[in-house]
């Protein structure tokens, strides 16, 4: 099944601009073989102009998709990148049945998913993913400096990551309350770095939102889920995921139905 993610033009709520993504479906298709096509309804009530001013600028460079199961998981943070940087995609929905196939496992550079596309391009491994999509849409620092403070957060963001997988995948039951009770010690070194930038006011490295922010939202939402409270001993965090969630954008990405219903993980823990 092949889905495609639209930002489509923006609608107006009270006279703002509130960016709407529609999820549209093709029939189903096996992997790397299917018939896509891209839907831009124009937004009912507005005239042509106005419609065009209210577009988020987008590139016609591109043509990404993701190859992933219909999980957020790994894809996640891409996903919302790309949606507050107003691009489209599209995405292969692979089951489980096919990956345990091993077809598609043997096609994979390291045996595992995301894949990701971008026109002929072809690229494995989440994390090289969100860094190749940061080149092309400027997230990645004014400098070697910054860029290096994102790669750390990323990095740091990795280790937590895995400490939560393997929680979730291995030991959840009998884990979920001692890790929760550990979490404090993992979430107070990006409370740190957030204070010493601008007082913690604005994104985790730098003047601009980066790849790193994405990457940083997306596991602290996660566990928000796991452990609504996490944050309530750390302001500068709280503040930032909210404020991050805020961004019109990314804002209608995260509360639309079909990233709703997509879960976390793809053994339904959270």
């Amino acid at each position: 099944m092949t889905q495609h993610w639209s930002c489509d033009p923006l609608r107006l709520i009270k006279g703002n601009p509130v960016a709407c993504y529609r999820l549209l479906w093709s029939s189903p298709c096996p992997v790397h073989r299917c018939s896509r096509r891209s839907v831009r309804p124009s937004p009912a009530g507005l005239s042509s102009s106005l419609s065009s001013s209210l577009e988020t600028p987008r590139s016609n460079m591109h043509s990404y998709s993701f190859i992933y199961f219909n999980v957020r998981g790994r894809a996640e943070a891409a996903r919302m990148l790309l949606a507050d940087q107003g691009q489209d995609w599209k995405e292969d929905v692979v089951t489980f049945d096919l990956w345990t196939q091993g077809d598609l496992k043997k096609k994979c550079v390291f045996g595992q998913l995301p894949g990701f596309k971008d026109g002929d391009f072809e690229l494995y491994q989440s994390n090289a993913i969100l860094r190749y999509l940061a080149r092309n849409h400027d997230l990645y620092g004014k400098d070697n400096h910054e860029a290096a403070n994102m790669d750390m957060v990323s990095d740091g963001v990795e280790d937590l990551r895995m400490k939560y997988a393997k929680m979730i995948y291995q030991n959840y039951e009998d884990g979920k309350a001692p890790y929760i009770e550990n979490l404090p010690k993992d979430l107070q070194p990006f409370e740190c770095l957030l204070s010493k930038n601008h007082s913690g006011k604005g994104f985790i490295v730098g003047n601009k939102i980066s790849y790193a922010d994405y990457v940083l939202l997306d596991i602290l939402l996660a566990h928000l889920v796991l452990a609504p409270d996490c944050l309530k001993d750390f302001p500068l965090l709280h503040a930032y995921v909210e404020r991050l969630s805020a961004r019109p954008n990314l804002k209608a990405f995260l509360e639309s139905d079909a990233r709703k219903a997509r879960p976390i993980n793809g053994n339904g823990k959270q």
